[in-house]
């Protein structure tokens, strides 16, 4: 345990950064009210705790049935990187399937273990790239059938998958299937789908530990980037609200 904390402690650049900022209070001279605004501001945003508290607060409850057979497992994209895609079938694939998104491994699961007839996505495009055909490439390498895959058309952001998919599905007449996305992403997504006449069961991955630990009371650059995907959705929401789009 002292040695976990230790290594902890030396490897975290951080924490330094708030001794020496912390060391600035006692400064006999200088704004000591702006010092102490900005010790406390620098805390707050670098530990943890209130990204993690925020988060917990955020989140939807896993919504599905093991005893259904949904038509379709929708699987939400934008994830899966050129150089990720490179990698899939290679020697080398199973030591970095960290480079491939939870939600691609749990949506081929649920169509391999049956619980799902079909993975459904869009093809992401950006000016150089389309995520499409690479994740299409990591089903087929997952054990998943032709058929059993699904790409129902370009996509550029949430909202375009929540039309795309309303079309596919309504075409084909289905009606039961679950999403799947990140956890802090899933409330605003399913607002989203919802508000374009989809309303799906829904499967989070990417979940957070929400046990409060001393660490989370330690500056880290994992404190940060927990808040700021909060802070994300949060304002993605705000944005996709204003818009009308929810």
């Amino acid at each position: 345990m002292i040695k976990d904390i230790a290594k902890f402690l030396i490897i975290n650049p951080l924490l330094y950064i708030w001794i020496v900022l912390l060391v600035s209070l006692y400064k006999p001279r200088g704004n000591r009210r702006r010092l102490i605004l900005i010790n406390i501001m620098f805390y707050c945003l670098c530990i943890g705790f209130p990204g993690s508290t925020l988060s917990s607060m955020w989140k939807i409850n896993d919504r599905h049935d093991k005893d259904v057979i949904y038509d379709a497992a929708i699987v939400l994209t934008g994830i899966l990187s050129q150089e990720a895609s490179k990698l899939i079938g290679s020697a080398d694939y199973e030591s970095k399937l960290s480079n491939v998104s939870e939600r691609l491994i749990a949506g081929t699961g649920f169509v391999k273990s049956g619980h799902a007839k079909l993975l459904l996505f869009g093809n992401f495009t950006t000016g150089h790239y389309d995520e499409g055909p690479g994740i299409m490439k990591f089903a087929e390498y997952r054990g998943l059938k032709e058929d059993e895959i699904r790409i129902y058309g370009d996509i550029r952001s949430t909202v375009d998958e929540a039309h795309g998919v309303k079309i596919f599905l309504d075409a084909r007449g289905y009606k039961n299937v679950i999403l799947i996305t990140s956890e802090v992403h899933m409330r605003r997504a399913l607002a989203l789908f919802n508000r374009a006449g989809v309303f799906p069961d829904s499967y989070s991955v990417d979940k957070l530990s929400y046990e409060v630990g001393w660490k989370d009371f330690i500056p880290t650059f994992g404190g940060i980037q927990i808040l700021q995907g909060f802070l994300y959705e949060l304002f993605g929401y705000v944005v996709c609200y204003l818009k009308g789009n929810i």
